[in-house]
């Protein structure tokens, strides 16, 4: 049985995807994860932050359950941006990356299947609480559809002002405790946080609860670790 509840939304768009997002693994149990991303059937993979462990934030360097994520998920395309617990990119899980055809976006975009998906590096200015404002302006300005992959769902009021039609998240695990559907805490938002699972704003703000099973000091209750699937689809006329 999956260890994973599985989350899905559909959304308006000027494509027909299905996207599968990896929030928070925290190199845990990568095999797993695969193979709940698999069965998904996905067309991608949106990888949004915290998928390895590495210093400042941890004095050791973990990636093997990331490889091993990586290696489960060969053939699907993979889109990576960064979180704070991934703050450095060791070149040999780099290469990992690219040698199974995952595109790392460390504020940089690309393009895929007719829209834009950007990466946040949210390692980067997570001391500073200040995104990348001339990428965030610079990818906000392309012409069509844009889907900003951004660890930190409460950096997203730089974010709403801006044409950015989609912004995925996770960074909150899902508030931690989960009352009635609200979450206790987040870090970056601290108690009753705002963003924590779901949609938001009219649907341009989408937060996953995360994929780390095991979760001490502090274990999740009422807060299952959840894939999320997303069906971009185009509107009916």
């Amino acid at each position: 049985m999956s260890k994973y509840q599985i989350t899905e939304y559909t959304l308006p768009a000027p494509c027909d995807l299905r996207l599968a997002i990896v929030a928070d693994l925290h190199n845990q149990c990568g095999g797993q994860a695969a193979e709940a991303v698999r069965a998904s059937s996905p067309d991608a993979i949106l990888i949004v932050g915290d998928f390895y462990e590495t210093p400042p934030r941890r004095s050791y360097t973990r990636y093997e359950e990331a490889v091993a994520f990586l290696e489960g998920v060969t053939g699907i395309p993979v889109f990576y941006s960064r979180g704070n617990h991934d703050y450095e990119l060791p070149s040999i899980l780099y290469d990992t990356m690219t040698s199974h055809g995952a595109t790392v976006l460390l504020d940089e975009s690309t393009t895929f299947c007719g829209i834009h998906i950007g990466g946040l590096n949210s390692a980067e200015f997570e001391k500073g609480k200040v995104p990348n404002l001339d990428f965030l302006h610079a990818f906000s300005s392309l012409d069509g559809y844009k889907l900003l992959l951004c660890h930190h769902p409460e950096y997203y009021r730089h974010i709403a002002p801006l044409p950015i039609n989609l912004t995925i998240s996770g960074h909150a695990h899902g508030g931690q405790w989960r009352f009635f559907g609200k979450g206790i805490f987040s870090p970056g938002q601290g108690l009753f946080p705002k963003y924590t699972s779901g949609l938001y704003e009219n649907g341009r703000l989408l937060v996953s609860r995360g994929m780390k099973v095991r979760t001490p000091p502090v274990p999740r209750l009422f807060n299952s670790p959840e894939l999320v699937l997303l069906h971009l689809t185009p509107e009916k006329e």
